[in-house]
């Protein structure tokens, strides 16, 4: 009879510890991170883009690399209507085509830092962190004009501005 007091205590005990692993709950699985339009005055487009980095700066540097990356290939399909959706090189495949210059101009000190300006360094957002790799939100103004005139002096086929 002491066994299977025993037992049953056991047994109690060890099925009382089994219950199912929480789930932490977050929004940031449904998030869209694709860059969206926050406002634009036709020489200038204003975007919400993300970033990641093994730091703030770095991550701030990918949330400017992004936001002209969909300028110049993907165009801006999310945020304020008056935006111009079109990406700036109507080629296909231009990047992979023209891997020699965009490889330069994306250069970590390439001429991107010249077309895209952080607007809010100081209000950027982290988003996430993940070991060492940080995810952060902000807000980029982009030279669209400018931007598009250095593109077709280049001998790239860009939409005019």
């Amino acid at each position: 009879m002491k066994l299977y007091l025993t037992l049953a205590v056991v047994l109690s005990i060890s099925l009382g510890g089994c219950h199912s692993a929480q789930k932490i709950e977050s929004n940031y699985g449904s998030k869209s991170f694709e860059t969206m339009c926050v406002s634009c005055n036709g020489t200038q487009q204003t975007v919400r883009a993300w970033g990641k980095g093994r730091n703030k700066d770095q991550a701030l540097d990918q949330c400017r690399k992004q936001a002209l990356r969909d300028i110049i290939f993907k165009g801006i399909t999310l945020g304020e209507q008056s935006c111009n959706r079109r990406p700036l090189v109507a080629e296909v495949n231009a990047e992979e085509r023209h891997r020699a210059f965009f490889s330069e101009f994306f250069a970590d000190k390439g001429r991107w830092k010249k077309y895209a300006v952080l607007i809010n360094k100081d209000g950027a957002k982290p988003v996430s962190k993940n070991y060492e790799i940080e995810t952060w939100e902000s807000t980029v103004a982009v030279d669209i004009a400018a931007l598009a005139k250095y593109l077709q002096e280049q001998g790239l086929t860009t939409i005019n501005y």
